[in-house]
């Protein structure tokens, strides 16, 4: 079991502390002469880092740039270093996380972010970035980053309409609603919001990682760049035109800049593109994105009822398998790999302690994790996936649950969620045996089809 707990003796903390701002304050040396590491691409609907498959086998940690800035609580850098090494330990190959957080005044938002209303960028959240990536590197993790969210819980593209409407962001109740879809889809057509979204997205291609020196453009130990976390275009087909032309401009200044990483664009699929596969096909093809993506959300999204689980868990199951297959099949008309970048189930009961049990989320990640290998066994579009989410040692601050500002436990979930209710805890013994599996599961595959494929070139 993987295991770290936060009282840490004095002894070892002083020594892991001593590690960190070495880490960070170290200078450059002349590296000697050794083969560049590789990027990953794309070929035939795969991910290959070099001539080698990459095995992708992911995680979501959103916050990990917010615990590695030095500006966090006492102990935090600390966690990110145990962390990510239990994630290598895990058999985790990449790590999707926040890059670009906007300031929010709206309520449940992420107090600690990087791009102020005044257009500048907090440092300090930059060089948690940078803390972030120099920890992947060292553990050999690649990193996919998105650049914004179209939700208000990390400011987000409605951060972006306030600012270009100089006046204060709209606090919605309820972000699922009609009222706030319309709000933050205005983005995708306000000049002003765009031009200071690029401006953004400039600043940390061109960054230079201040502790691996590395440029981000650089940066092999990114994966890619997303466009957007969960972009919806809106309530109707009007805006379509707008969204489609946001995500080629952008695609293509990302890929102006930088020759070298994929970009994607962060899509739930049908169910945030307006139930509608066209709009799905039309946001990936021909507008310069290089994989295609989707979510997964049974129980957020009404299939389930948590409370009835032996009723409603095996139609579930069978609209998720749907839904899986539907996206395959799109993807494989697009010619693209699938990466189901971000699926959640929560804990047994939607509990959310550390203790409590997670039996359905179990079964539900054993089914998830076969119909990636089974798409992969027969060489079609589904080739990797990243679950919802990593809480390590996190846990909830209150016994509601609920976020408030000043929490620093961070458990994966977002401040609009109950902390800890789709969280995989290092102390989760039974899901940690479920993803080692499927990382060995997934290795065996690739590793005979490329066998294969070598005979067949041979």
């Amino acid at each position: 079991m993987l295991s770290f707990k936060l009282g840490i003796p004095t002894l070892l903390l002083c020594f892991l502390s001593s590690a960190v701002f070495t880490a960070e304050n170290q200078t450059a040396t002349p590296a000697k002469k050794r083969p560049a590491p590789a990027f990953v691409s794309v070929k035939d609907k795969n991910f290959l880092l070099g001539d080698e498959p990459y095995h992708l086998i992911g995680t979501n940690m959103w916050y990990a740039p917010q615990i590695g800035s030095p500006s966090a609580r006492a102990g935090s850098r600390i966690r990110l270093l145990r962390e990510i090494k239990n994630l290598k330990a895990l058999g985790v190959t990449n790590v999707r996380l926040l890059g670009i957080s906007e300031e929010s005044t709206v309520d449940n938002a992420v107090a600690a972010s990087l791009v102020k209303s005044n257009g500048e960028l907090n440092e300090d959240m930059l060089r948690g970035l940078d803390f972030t990536m120099s920890v992947l590197y060292q553990h050999k993790i690649k990193a996919v980053i998105y650049l914004g969210n179209f939700w208000e819980w990390s400011g987000g593209m409605s951060s972006y309409v306030s600012w270009s409407k100089s006046g204060d962001q709209k606090n919605i109740p309820d972000p699922d609603s009609p009222e706030f879809a319309a709000y933050a889809a205005q983005f995708y057509s306000d000049e002003k919001a765009i031009e200071k979204y690029n401006g953004v997205i400039k600043q940390i291609l061109n960054r230079k990682n201040r502790v691996t020196r590395r440029l981000y453009k650089e940066d092999p130990f990114i994966m890619a760049w997303e466009l957007s976390n969960a972009p919806r275009p809106g309530l109707d087909n009007k805006n379509l035109p707008a969204y489609y032309e946001w995500i080629k401009n952008t695609t293509a200044l990302i890929k102006s800049i930088d020759k070298n990483h994929l970009v994607t664009l962060g899509s739930e699929g049908t169910i945030g593109c307006l139930d509608m596969e066209e709009c799905v096909i039309n946001a990936h093809k021909d507008t310069g994105v290089d994989y295609m993506t989707f979510h997964l959300r049974p129980i957020d999204w009404g299939w389930m009822d948590i409370n009835a689980p032996e009723k409603t868990y095996d139609a579930a199951t069978k609209k998720a398998a749907d839904y899986i297959e539907q996206h395959i099949k799109l993807a494989d008309k697009l010619d693209m790999p699938l990466v189901l970048e971000d699926f959640a189930f929560s804990r047994d009961a939607g509990k959310y302690g550390r203790r409590t049990r997670v039996d359905y989320r179990n079964q539900f990640y054993t089914f998830v994790y076969s119909k990636v290998e089974e798409s992969m066994k027969n060489q079609r579009a589904l080739v990797g996936s990243n679950f919802w989410s990593w809480g390590g040692v996190g846990q909830a601050e209150h016994g509601d649950g609920k976020w408030r500002d000043g929490d620093y436990l961070y458990t994966g979930d977002t401040p609009r969620e109950p902390q800890g209710v789709n969280s995989v805890f290092d102390s989760d013994a039974a899901t940690l045996r479920v993803i080692r599996r499927h990382q060995r599961s997934i290795t065996s595959v690739d590793d005979k089809e490329t066998v294969a494929q070598n005979k067949a070139t041979q």
